[in-house]
Order: C-alpha cells, then sequence, then structure tokens
C-alpha cells in the first residue's frame, strides 16, 4: 500500500507542475493543489533557471512541406507563456520546507506505527 500511495503522490505532483497540463489551464477547483504539490515548485524553477536570459528564440512548425516560423522571442516570454513565474528563491525555499516537513512526517510515523523486533 505504500508503494500505491507513493505513486498516486508522485503522479498528482507530475499532473499538477505544468509538465503534463498547462498551469494556466488547470481548472479553478484544482488551482490549491498547486501550491500542495512539490513538482510544481521544482519544475517552475528548473524552466525559469532554463529560460531565463535567453534572447531570440524561434518557434518553428513544419506540416508536410510547409514551414512557419514565429518569433523572435525571448526566453521570459516563453516561460510565462506556460504560466511559469520568475521566483526562484521562493520555489527553492518552498522546496526546502517541504522537505523538512515529509522528513519529520515520516520520521513521526515511524516512531509511532514501526515496532522493531528483536
Amino acid at each position: 500500500s505504500a508503494n500505491a500511495a507513493g505513486s498516486l503522490a508522485m503522479l498528482t505532483s507530475l499532473l499538477f507542475c505544468g509538465f503534463l497540463l498547462n498551469k494556466k489551464e488547470v481548472p479553478a477547483s484544482f488551482s490549491w493543489v498547486l501550491s500542495w504539490a512539490p513538482g510544481n515548485y521544482a519544475y517552475e524553477a528548473l524552466v525559469m533557471n532554463e529560460f531565463s536570459g535567453l534572447e531570440e528564440l524561434y518557434i518553428t512548425s513544419t506540416i508536410g512541406k510547409s514551414t512557419v516560423r514565429a518569433g523572435p522571442f525571448t526566453g521570459d516570454q516563453m516561460a510565462h507563456c506556460f504560466g511559469f513565474r520568475d521566483q526562484m528563491a521562493f520555489d527553492l525555499y518552498v522546496l526546502l520546507v517541504m522537505a523538512v516537513i515529509y522528513f519529520f512526517a515520516v520520521l513521526i510515523v515511524m516512531e509511532l506505527y514501526i515496532k522493531e523486533k528483536r
């Protein structure tokens, strides 16, 4: 049952981090999940780290023999298009706090429910 719970937690985190579903398209009734998903903060920090400061980005689409090119765009414009904000320090701070809380929650559960047999 621990594997099932862990898998469910990871799938939820992946769904609401912006990797599979655009953060702007999350239904309003589920927007609160974004603030509880650690993947949201980790992926946002990763995307902003990779895209911030980039210039002259182009989007090229090829369908059949025709090619369409749009741009130029900056990295910040591309990231903001998908709902990511430039708040890397905040994202890393929240991840640190979540890691500490999860660590101590697991420690407490282990102390309460796992009895060592000798």
